[in-house]
């Protein structure tokens, strides 16, 4: 009665609300110590209680899958089918982000894609981190938008297989849908702004740059040409003195290779800045940025390594769920598909199936959980161990528990079936008995009948008896004579009185009182 969906819900998706959790899931959650005792006559405003007293969000983990106190929730809000008014008060409060998640994945579940999309979309803009537990019982962080996105995009969260819902493209074009407006688009904008900014200021920095060298490029020229006249000035005075030809006639006969002075000046700005160069460059500087180039090189490689071992890791952790995923998948298909056998003896065989398969893998997984235990007990955290701990305390608690409620139903079972053979036993004894006692009554009545017969008989024989001595005396009295016959007649009235009176005397009865009884005995009179 406690694992039956409300009888006033409503059905979701076309099904019983409790029936979009997978079967097996639902099994284990049923069968779960915290269904059990925390769950149980929940209701819209207890919830919210329970809801803030988880601290992780998660699906079944471990070898035995055991199902997270987020699933059993989700699952007991399947059962009540709270109101959605009631749903969007969980998901629009901002003080509880644990039970905000509840809400998401409910809504997820069972509202229509147009309430999924307008109601979820806003809460990308919600980065708060939540703890997530794995199929190995792992702990790691996601955050409140990664949630968000799940429900778009994956299949199964948490162990629940999400209902299919159409792209938000598709919605746009059929449902006339607004299209996705992002809370980022805002500060993008902000950002190209900024970006342009900074570029248009740092444009005006290189044209002041540029403005401040050629004006000092110009002075240096204007100098150096000063002073290169004033010494072409001087060697001419210098020659003239000492009756060289002078600078005309020096400049027609001077050879290709002399350069002008302007030229030179422009050649020696350019040799000048060549060696600004190389002092800006010294060899310790490009060593030094050699060696930061290398480790920044080093650096990015083991950041690369290091996320393709963790894809690689979280690539082997799912491997698991997505092969339960398939497996639960082809016996879907294969309890969908005709047969002649029966649907129930089909369920029951691959229930019996996948019990088997559970259990040999839940032994396999033991083993290596165990293992795996030896090998990394030194360096697991402190939460880790407390938690294996107390599940492995749960689990002898539960197979304790089992055991002494099952060796309770053996004897319960043994005394009904005790009190059912001493029932039996009298209830056949009783029989016995009443049957003794019915043919002793039969014996006894039969007696009596007899008795009553044969007393009739002899009454009879005497009736008889009687009569032929009556038949005879009247036969002498006719064959006597005429005084004979006037005796006979006078006297037969007194020897008739007389004979009654006898009989009388003896007991016995008359035969008017004779007849009497046996008219009562519907039998024929006697003649007198």
């Amino acid at each position: 009665m406690a694992n039956r969906t409300d009888t006033q819900a409503d059905t979701v998706h076309g099904a019983n609300p409790q029936y979009l959790v997978d079967r097996i899931v639902r099994l284990k959650i049923h069968n779960d110590a915290y269904w059990k005792e925390f769950c149980f006559a929940l209701t819209t405003e207890t919830l919210i209680d329970r809801a803030i007293e988880i601290d992780y969000v998660g699906g079944t983990y471990g070898g035995r899958r055991r199902p997270c106190r987020f699933l059993c929730l989700v699952l007991k809000m399947l059962q009540i089918q709270p109101d959605e008014e009631v749903i969007m008060e969980y998901i629009k409060q901002p003080d509880y982000k644990y039970l905000r998640a509840l809400g998401i994945l409910y809504l997820r579940i069972t509202a229509k894609a147009m309430t999924v999309y307008k109601t979820l979309e806003p809460l990308f803009a919600d980065y708060r981190k939540l703890r997530y537990r794995d199929l190995t019982g792992k702990f790691s962080i996601i955050h409140m938008d990664e949630l968000v996105d799940w429900c778009f995009r994956e299949e199964t969260i948490c162990d629940v297989t999400m209902p299919a819902i159409p792209k938000r493209q598709i919605m746009e074009l059929t449902l006339d849908m607004e299209p996705y407006h992002s809370v980022l688009e805002d500060d993008m904008e902000d950002l190209e702004e900024l970006e342009q900014q900074l570029a248009e200021e740092e444009k005006l920095a290189e044209e002041e740059k540029n403005k401040a060298t050629e004006s000092t490029n110009a002075e240096v020229l204007r100098t150096f040409n000063l002073e290169a006249e004033a010494v072409t000035e001087a060697e001419e005075s210098a020659a003239a003195a000492a009756g060289y030809p002078s600078a005309a006639a020096a400049a027609t006969n001077a050879d290709a290779d002399t350069v002008a002075p302007a030229e030179e000046g422009a050649a020696r700005i350019e040799v000048e800045k060549e060696k600004d160069v190389r002092r800006s460059r010294s060899p310790r500087r490009e060593r030094k940025e050699d060696r930061a180039r290398s480790a920044e090189r080093e650096q990015s490689r083991e950041r690369r390594d290091r996320r393709n071992r963790s894809r690689e890791r979280e690539r082997r952790s799912r491997e698991p769920e997505r092969r339960s995923r398939e497996r639960e998948r082809r016996s879907r298909e294969r309890e969908r598909r005709p047969r002649s056998v029966s649907r129930e003896k089909r369920r029951s065989r691959s229930a019996r199936r996948m019990k088997e398969q559970d259990r040999g893998r839940e032994k396999g997984r033991e083993r290596e959980r165990e293992k795996a235990g030896q090998r990394e007990s030194d360096r697991e955290p402190k939460e880790d161990r407390k938690n294996d701990k107390r599940r492995k305390e749960e689990d002898a608690d539960d197979k304790k528990q089992a055991k002494k409620v099952a060796r309770k139903e053996a004897e319960a079972a043994a005394e009904k079936e005790k009190e059912r053979d001493v029932w039996k036993e009298e209830l056949a004894r009783k029989e016995v008995e009443a049957a003794a006692e019915k043919e002793k009554e039969r014996d006894v009545w039969k007696e009596a009948e007899e008795k009553e017969r044969r007393k009739e008989e002899k009454k009879l024989k005497k009736l008889e008896k009687a009569d032929k001595q009556v038949s005879k005396d009247k036969e002498k009295w006719r064959l006597g004579g005429d005084g004979g016959k006037a005796k006979k007649a006078s006297d037969e009235p007194e020897k008739k009185e007389r004979t009654h009176k006898k009989k009388d005397a003896k007991g016995d009865l008359s035969v008017e009182e004779w007849n009497e009884v046996r008219k009562g005995m519907g039998l024929k009179p006697l003649s007198k």
